[in-house]
């Protein structure tokens, strides 16, 4: 049986290694846009996420989902789509990731548009081959201020 909850205070102590990624806080906690949520498949927790209005950047929600190593992907997206449900305000949804990383892969198969791209802090030298290369991406000091500020502009609108 699957059930989609709150995450209660219990569950922002009582956190598997897989779900470290993620910044529980409990459902609501710091305002009516501030959603958590738990996926439980037959009691057991297999997802978790939550969604929160920025304090800076309100004009998106920002979300956040973490599911156990090999379970089904399906899990992570329904739990989404239910957080995306929640939603108080008609503002689309964003979500960071390092490249490469699963919950970069996780939103992009849901349709996610990369707006800014990270590298990761660090990357086994045999996998540098699995970072994306964009011909659009230069190093900063190869440019002047004002095309960086432009460039800068136009990946957040």
């Amino acid at each position: 049986m699957e059930i989609i909850r709150s995450i209660t205070e219990t569950d922002t102590y009582r956190r598997d290694t897989w779900m470290l990624s993620t910044r529980l806080f409990v459902d609501q906690q710091y305002s009516q846009d501030a959603r958590a949520m738990a996926l439980e498949i037959n009691g057991v927790c297999v997802a978790v996420g939550t969604m929160r209005l920025p304090q800076l950047h309100d004009s998106h929600y920002a979300v956040q989902i973490a599911s156990i190593p090999g379970e089904e992907s399906g899990a992570a997206v329904r739990l989404l789509v239910h957080l995306m449900s929640l939603r108080n305000l008609d503002r689309p949804v964003i979500a960071r990731g390092f490249l490469a990383s699963a919950q970069l892969a996780t939103m992009e198969t849901l349709g996610a548009r990369t707006i800014q791209m990270v590298p990761p802090s660090s990357i086994r030298t045999r996998e540098r081959h699995i970072l994306r290369r964009d011909p659009h991406v230069v190093t900063a000091s190869s440019v002047d201020v004002e095309t960086l500020k432009q460039g800068l502009t136009k990946m957040y609108l």
